[in-house]
């Protein structure tokens, strides 16, 4: 009986509208503040997920790129060693006959103006009368150069080729270089993401925090409207 004397006493109805209006209006309009909140927090978490769908495609295409990369530089590093060895043979075949054309050379010497001149005739044998004499020293010198001309055709054949094998060489290694160039900066795209994706997951995992703390202030103010509102009613009742 005090506790209800105590109400009449110093709550009216009109005190209690008023107080009812008055929290009500401060509950409603903290709870559409958090409302509004909570909107704000799931859009800046769909953002988020939307974000992290795009980086996950991202990655994908990198690593589709990186894998593609890779298999050509292997590729083309076993072709580059297959040419650098057959550029080595090559290299090493012009050197031995370097040497043997120069051996050979240093032989002619010791090889006699008959033979040279019996040599010459097998070479290009005589078709008109033989009018022209040539003295000895002369018969060596035209052997000598048959010689050295044969040889440095043969010479100059094989460094033909070494040219277009080092040709070929230059550009394999000019677009392993090209390609080795993006496959790094696939890695640096793919370091980004990484620190794009780490981002993503930080504002999801702050938005989800920031969610479940307004879900439970909502909750907990949704529950001190409805005790506010039973207070009411109580209060109201024993008034009368």
């Amino acid at each position: 009986m005090l506790v209800k004397d105590f109400i009449k006493k110093y709550f009216t109805k009109t005190t209690a509208i008023i107080a009812l209006v008055v929290l009500s209006t401060i509950g409603i309009y903290t709870a559409m503040n958090i409302r509004s909140q909570l909107m704000l927090t799931r859009a800046e978490l769909e953002a988020s997920r939307s974000l992290y769908s795009i980086i996950e495609k991202e990655k994908a295409r990198l690593d589709s790129m990186r894998t593609t990369y890779i298999k050509i530089i292997a590729i083309r590093d076993t072709s580059i060693i297959n040419r650098d060895r057959k550029i080595e043979i090559q290299s090493k075949e012009i050197s031995r006959l370097r040497g043997e054309l120069t051996a050979a050379l240093e032989e002619t010497k010791k090889v006699t103006a008959d033979s040279s001149y019996k040599y010459i005739n097998e070479r290009i044998p005589p078709i008109a009368e033989l009018k022209y004499p040539f003295d000895s020293l002369q018969v060596k010198k035209i052997y000598y150069t048959f010689l050295e001309r044969d040889g440095l055709f043969i010479i100059n054949g094989k460094l033909d080729v070494l040219v277009n094998s080092l040709g070929q060489s230059s550009i394999l290694k000019d677009f392993q270089i090209k390609d080795l160039k993006s496959l790094n900066n696939v890695y640096i795209s793919e370091k980004d993401i990484l620190k794009r994706e780490n981002e993503a997951y930080q504002i999801e995992i702050t938005g989800l925090d920031k969610n479940i703390k307004k879900q439970k202030l909502f909750k907990t103010l949704s529950n001190g409207t409805a005790i506010g509102l039973a207070g009411y009613i109580i209060v109201n009742a024993l008034i009368k």
